[in-house]
């Protein structure tokens, strides 16, 4: 029998919702809809340093195999590294995907990933924006200080329309400056308790003495991004743009009943993202407002 180990991490810089893994020894998949997965097959690289006295060390890489549905099966095999073995591969991947499909019932998987990096508010010095995650015992990714609310490459500046368009994309640049401007580089990591709260680690531009310091889980936004600004103009900035977000909110299994209902309400507006995504909802509070969002979404797709 193929034991898996699942786990659930947040894809940060920008928030874009989850990316659910199951591992096993030989193979792992990874999927950001619940529908589509990555098959991927283990492999052994060897690396070592800039000096040949460096000790030469091996690392376990993944290499991607076949895309894979648990109702349609395989949908496109992909080139294989000749030196795994193509028939050893396709015997593994066989048993791990009657594996997986097993694993289904307990999907969307537990998150795994409770090391937090929040930029601080510079004044209050408490949780303002989630920068990065990680999973215990892992390497803590680096940052360069600056949040980000989109992705360069999708919404760059010179993209953004006129300087009274409330786009997307000019209302994500507006949020992202704003954050950053209150945020002025203090960052923290936490490590995150199952009952929300928090122990503060070290950070960058950290006074000292707030290493050690406990937060209740009230302490950090539930939407990752705080809603708590003096200017009206702002709030309502960072309001609309995490309503847009919202699709992608509802995939956090931390999100009390209230928050629910609110991003629920949000989302079923933008019903061909939450077509994609709903397969990773936690909890469904409006079943009835879910179903009318998927008829939406599939009337558009048919109607291409």
């Amino acid at each position: 029998m193929t034991h898996l180990r699942c786990y659930a991490r947040r894809r940060l810089q920008p928030f874009r919702g989850l990316v659910h893994t199951a591992e096993g020894d030989l193979m792992r998949a990874q999927t950001v809809n619940g529908t589509v997965w990555l098959l991927e097959a283990a492999a052994q690289q060897e690396r070592r340093g800039w000096s040949y006295l460096d000790r030469r060390r091996v690392e376990r890489t993944f290499q991607p195999y076949a895309y894979w549905s648990p109702t349609e099966g395989e949908l496109r095999r992909l080139p294989l590294d000749p030196r795994l073995g193509a028939e050893a591969v396709h015997e593994s991947a066989e048993a791990f995907k009657q594996a997986l499909l097993e694993t289904q019932a307990r999907f969307p998987f537990a998150p795994d990933d409770p090391l937090e990096l929040w930029l601080l508010d510079a004044e209050s010095l408490e949780p303002l924006a989630l920068m990065a995650a990680a999973a215990a015992g892992q390497p803590r990714p680096r940052s360069n200080g600056r949040w980000s609310a989109f992705r360069f490459q999708e919404e760059p500046p010179c993209a953004l329309g006129s300087a009274d368009a409330e786009t997307p994309g000019r209302l994500a640049y507006q949020v992202e400056q704003a954050v950053n401007r209150r945020g002025n580089g203090v960052m923290q990591w936490f490590r995150r308790r199952p009952d929300g709260a928090a122990e503060g680690l070290d950070g960058v531009r950290l006074p000292p003495k707030l290493t050690g310091r406990t937060l209740p889980a009230t302490a950090f936004p539930a939407a990752l991004l705080g809603e708590d600004w003096s200017e009206p103009a702002v709030a309502a900035r960072v309001r609309a743009y995490l309503e847009r977000l919202a699709p992608r909110l509802l995939m956090l299994a931390a999100l009390s009943d209230s928050q629910r209902r609110r991003w629920e309400a949000a989302a079923w507006n933008h019903y061909g993202l939450v077509h994609f995504l709903h397969r990773l909802y936690p909890r469904v509070l409006d079943p009835a407002g879910l179903k009318v969002a998927l008829v939406k979404a599939r009337l558009d797709q048919s109607a291409v």
